[in-house]
């Protein structure tokens, strides 16, 4: 399953490491760090970040099986948009 219900812990949050690698999944750190910074960049009208390339993580974290598929897909596209960006 990628959706948690269990929000991690503060500490696990505040992590400095990329993707949060050191504290938590990189579904939860999509879950729990990306999507609601993205959120409040767009909520905001602040300036989106350039150049995203999420890809190679979700690659390396996710299973490329059917169960992952339609997530690595988003990602792809997600870090095309902003590769033009």
């Amino acid at each position: 399953m990628l959706w948690s219900s269990h929000t991690p812990s503060p500490k696990a949050l505040l992590s400095m490491v990329p993707f949060a690698f050191d504290s938590m999944p990189f579904e939860q750190w999509l879950q729990f760090i990306f999507i609601p910074k993205m959120s409040d960049l767009v909520c905001n009208q602040k300036a989106l970040p350039n150049n995203l390339q999420l890809l190679p993580m979700a690659e390396q974290c996710l299973d490329t099986g059917e169960h992952h598929r339609g997530v690595i897909e988003l990602i792809r596209q997600i870090d095309l948009v902003f590769a033009d960006y």
